[in-house]
């Protein structure tokens, strides 16, 4: 991977972990991990109260979740044959959820 891969995905955990700082989630539960998948017990790119997350961003690799999303539902699932389905949300929906639970309390 290159350098400006590297640095984009550096700055999306950043911008993660700042988000939720900024809504209210504490500094101790929201945390980017450096050297992701490298460090012992850490495997992940960050760590939002307690759930590991993995960030990805592709210049349109995601076009169709955009495009189902921008149908405005709160959320979208979607499952691979004989897999684990998966549920995929707008930030918006994932920040009531957290203000909800009360994360950021």
């Amino acid at each position: 991977m290159g350098k400006m891969q590297r640095d984009k995905g550096a700055n999306e955990e950043r911008a993660i972990v700042n988000l939720h700082r900024e809504f209210g989630v504490p500094r101790s539960k929201a945390l980017r991990v450096p050297l992701s998948g490298m460090a012992e017990g850490y495997k992940h790119d960050v760590i939002i109260q307690g759930y590991e997350g993995e960030c990805k961003v592709r210049a349109s690799g995601f076009k169709q979740i955009y495009d189902w999303l921008a149908k405005n539902p709160d959320f979208l699932t979607v499952r691979v044959d004989r897999k684990e389905r998966l549920y995929i949300l707008p930030e918006k929906t994932w920040l009531k959820i957290i203000e909800e639970a009360q994360w950021n309390k």
